[in-house]
C-alpha cells in the first residue's frame, strides 16, 4: 500500500502487521501491484506515483559481490560499404550501467589497444540482465540494431564464465537468428573477459548528497555546472545530477553502498560538466576513513550530518567549496530474507532520450567572468527557461504527467500505465525498454487490466461524447471542450503478435 506519506508500505495479511515501510517515491503513490517473476522466492514490486514515476523493487538478498566486464573486440560482422559505422552499448540492468564506444568501420573492432571497454557493477540481483547491443549507423540513412548479446549475472557465474579468462559470445538478430558476415560458418563474435568478485556484505551504507555551497573553480574564481561522486570501491560509484551554473546547488540524491572486509574509505569528488565540449573535469575531492565513519554513525540514534571540504587535486589543496552529506547505517540482510531493498530501479523514462542541457549560442566573458549569455541551441530559449539542472523544458503535450493507474501482466513480463491525458505506455519490466506509446483515450485512463493469457489489454478512460467527431472536437477551445458531456469507454487492445514484433525489435 501507499499514500501520500510517499511511503510504500509492506503488510502480513494474516497478523495485519507491517512487515516493512520503503521511503519509495517523492511523491504521492497511486498504485503498486506484485510482480510475478520466475527465480525470486519473494516477488518484486511495482509502483508508481501521481507525478510519472514507476519503480521496480527487488527483494534484498544482500550485496552478492562485484562485476568486472571489459570488452576486448567484435569479429565477423557483417560486410558493408565504406562510410558505415558500428559501436557497441553496453548495458547492466534497467540502464544501471552504461558505455557506449566511439565509431568504427571495417568488418571486425579491435578494443584491446585502447585497453577495452570497461564496466564495473555492483550484484544486488543475480537476475539482472546484461546485453551487448551492436548498432549500424548509415549517415543519413538509418540506425539499425544489428545484434545483441543478452545474459544475466547469475548465468555467468554459475556456468564459469565470470573467472577473468577472454571467452567468446555470439549476437543474436532480432529475428532471434544468429548473426554473420554472410558465410555459412562465420558468425559474429564477441570476445570478453569477466570477472566476479565476490564480497562479504556486512551492513548497508545510505549517503544523501544534501547540498553545496560555494563550489567553485580556482581559476578565475568561476562558477561551474558542478556533480558529486561518491565511490568506496570500484563497482560502487555513483554521481548526481548536474545543477546549471550555481554556487550553492542542492541535490537531495540518495546512494546506497554495501559495506564489507575490504571497504576501507569513501571518495567524494565534485566534478564540472562542460556540455558543449561534452567533457566532465574533476576540481576538487574528499576521502573519509570507513572505519571512522562507521564509528560516528553507528554511535547515533538520527542520520549523522555534517559538510565536508572539497579541495583541489594540486600541491597546495586549497578548498573548492563544501559538501553537505547524510549517512544512514543499517545491518545486512541475511540471504532469502522477507524484506526489500531500499532502493527501486526505474522503469519509466528508462529508454527516453536524455533532455539537451543549456548550450548558449554566444556569450561574453570579461576578465575571466561571464557576463551574459545567449539563447541555448537547443531549445533557443534563455537560461530562464530551463530547469534547475539545466535541462530544456519541453512543452510536448506527450509527456507523461500524472499516472492514474498501474498494471502487470500475468508472467510478469510487462507493465502498462495509463495516464491524465489519456496515454498508455509498455514497457518489459527485465531492461525498462518501452515497447509501446499510445493516446488511448482523450482525456484520463482510470484503469487497465491485462488479460489472463496476455494477449489483450483492457482499458477505461473518460472520452469525449460519440456526437461530436475527433476533427471537431480540434476546433473548439480548451474551455469549451471541458464543458462537453463526457463518458467512459472501455476499449480492448490486442496485443498478441504486434507486441511479439516489438519485444524483438525492442
Amino acid at each position: 500500500s501507499g499514500g501520500d506519506d510517499n511511503f510504500l508500505i509492506v503488510w502480513s495479511v494474516p497478523e495485519g502487521q507491517i512487515v516493512q515501510r520503503i521511503p519509495g517515491h517523492k511523491n504521492t503513490l497511486c498504485d503498486s501491484c506484485f510482480l510475478n517473476m520466475s527465480g525470486y522466492q519473494l516477488p518484486p514490486l511495482v509502483t508508481a506515483s501521481i507525478k510519472g514515476e514507476v519503480n521496480i523493487w527487488l527483494p534484498d538478498n544482500g550485496l552478492t559481490g562485484f562485476m568486472h566486464y571489459s570488452i576486448l573486440g567484435i569479429e565477423s560482422m557483417p560486410v558493408v560499404p565504406p562510410g558505415v559505422i558500428r559501436y557497441v552499448v553496453m548495458e547492466v540492468g534497467r540502464n544501471r550501467e552504461k558505455q557506449r564506444s566511439d565509431g568504427y568501420e571495417g568488418d571486425a573492432i579491435d578494443f584491446e589497444s585502447t585497453g577495452g571497454i570497461r564496466l564495473s557493477c555492483s550484484i544486488w540481483d543475480t537476475n539482472e540482465v546484461v546485453r551487448v547491443q551492436l548498432f549500424e549507423f548509415r549517415p543519413k540513412v538509418s540506425l539499425k540494431l544489428l545484434g545483441e548479446f543478452k545474459t544475466t549475472h547469475g548465468r555467468l557465474i554459475v556456468g564459469g564464465q565470470a573467472e577473468g579468462i577472454q571467452k567468446k559470445f555470439h549476437f543474436m538478430t532480432p529475428e532471434e537468428e544468429h548473426l554473420s558476415d554472410g558465410g555459412e560458418s562465420s558468425m559474429t563474435t564477441i570476445r570478453m573477459k569477466i570477472l566476479f568478485e565476490r564480497m562479504e556484505h556486512n551492513a548497508n551504507l545510505k549517503v544523501t548528497v544534501e547540498e553545496g555551497k560555494n563550489m567553485k573553480m580556482l581559476e578565475g574564481n568561476r562558477f561551474v555546472t558542478p556533480r558529486i561522486v561518491v565511490k568506496t570501491q570500484r563497482g560502487q560509484e555513483y554521481g548526481t545530477p548536474p545543477v546549471m551554473s550555481s554556487k550553492t546547488p542542492h541535490f537531495n540524491v540518495d546512494m546506497y553502498f554495501g559495506i564489507g572486509p575490504g571497504t576501507s574509505e569513501l571518495h567524494v569528488a565534485a566534478q564540472m560538466i562542460n556540455k558543449i565540449e561534452s567533457t566532465c573535469e574533476e576540481f576538487g575531492t574528499c576521502s573519509l576513513k570507513m572505519d571512522k565513519l562507521l564509528s560516528k554513525v553507528c554511535s547515533q540514534q538520527e542520520p549523522l550530518s555534517n559538510w565536508y571540504v572539497v579541495r583541489s587535486n594540486d600541491e597546495d589543496r586549497k578548498s573548492c567549496g563544501s559538501v553537505r552529506l547524510q549517512f544512514a547505517w543499517t545491518e545486512a540482510s541475511k540471504e532469502y530474507s522477507k524484506k526489500y531493498l531500499q532502493f527501486g530501479s526505474p522503469l519509466s523514462a528508462v529508454r527516453a532520450d536524455e533532455p539537451s542541457i543549456y548550450a548558449p549560442k554566444r556569450s561574453l566573458r570579461l576578465f575571466g567572468r561571464t557576463m551574459w549569455k545567449g539563447a541555448c541551441r537547443w531549445c533557443h530559449q534563455t537560461a530562464s527557461h530551463h530547469d534547475s539542472q539545466g535541462r530544456c523544458v519541453s512543452e510536448d503535450p506527450w509527456i507523461p504527467t500524472t499516472i492514474n493507474c498501474l498494471s502487470v501482466s500475468s508472467d510478469g513480463a510487462l507493465a502498462a500505465w495509463g495516464t491524465e491525458k489519456g496515454q498508455i505506455s509498455i514497457v518489459a519490466t527485465d531492461t525498462g525498454d518501452q515497447l509501446a506509446l499510445w493516446k488511448a483515450h482523450y482525456h484520463h485512463v482510470y484503469s487497465l487490466s491485462f488479460s489472463p493469457d496476455d494477449k489483450s489489454l483492457l482499458s477505461s478512460g473518460l472520452d469525449i461524447h460519440p456526437s461530436m467527431s475527433a476533427e471537431e472536437a480540434a476546433t473548439l477551445s480548451p474551455e469549451e471542450i471541458e464543458l462537453l458531456p463526457r463518458k467512459s469507454s472501455v476499449l480492448r487492445w490486442d496485443l498478441e503478435g504486434w507486441l511479439k514484433t516489438r519485444m524483438k525489435a525492442r
